[in-house]
């Protein structure tokens, strides 16, 4: 199933509050590699507001004369770089239960959904959203001080933390077994404002013990990757 088919099939009745990002695991950020495929308009854009839609994006491309279409796929991860991110690359394995825990800003009523996309082909790995849910617009929540958001690094996370989405980890080797190959994404849709937010978690996915080259030394589980 195509990524964007997901905003049509949100199906859960839970009603929460919403218009936000992930902020743990830690998703993308812009960083030099982001500037360099997306521009400086649509990077600078994204650092002063770090939910900005993609709609937003996308107008913001049309006029922008360092915008590189061929490496910045706003409708992936709003276009920011894995190469920004590689200190986050989380290892997961199949059957691991994993919490993202979500900061709302702006209340608005539409629908969200988690799913496991292939970076190449823009599909949902396994044909479906790992979860869905309905998000309202009753209330809102107030985050105390100025602070603009993930990109903050003085932000404390706990005061951010408005709810919770738990899912599993489902059995997906040999895809999704290098940084890049796929990006757990975050997709939330704003039925009034028509707007689309997104965050990306960048991981991979292999069994719990895996033997490297016929017998060599086995992955450990459960670590994030880094340099």
């Amino acid at each position: 199933m195509h990524l964007l088919t997901t905003l049509s099939i949100f199906l859960l009745p839970t009603l929460i509050l919403s218009h936000g990002i992930v902020i743990s695991p830690p998703p993308r950020a812009p960083g030099p590699a982001s500037l360099s495929a997306c521009g400086k308009s649509i990077t600078e854009i994204i650092k002063s507001d770090n939910q900005s839609g993609i709609e937003v994006l996308h107008k913001a491309s049309v006029n922008s004369k360092d915008y590189n279409p061929s490496k910045c796929n706003i409708l992936l991860c709003k276009g920011l770089q894995l190469e920004d991110n590689t200190k986050n690359v989380q290892h997961w394995v199949p059957g691991q239960k994993v919490k993202l825990s979500i900061w709302t800003r702006i209340p608005h009523i539409g629908w969200w959904s988690v799913g496991i996309v292939d970076s190449q082909s823009m599909l949902l790995v396994g044909g479906e959203a790992l979860k869905t849910g309905e998000t309202g617009s009753v209330s809102g929540f107030e985050v105390p001080g100025e602070h603009e958001g993930i990109y903050d690094d003085e932000m404390d996370e706990e005061m951010m933390i408005d709810f919770e989405i738990d899912f599993e980890i489902p059995k997906v080797f040999p895809r999704c077994v290098n940084p890049g190959d796929c990006v757990l994404q975050w997709t939330w849709f704003g039925r009034v404002v028509k707007q689309t937010y997104e965050s990306c978690i960048d991981f991979v996915v292999t069994p719990e013990s895996y033997s490297v080259d016929d017998g060599g030394d086995e992955l450990e589980s459960q670590k994030p990757i880094s340099d």
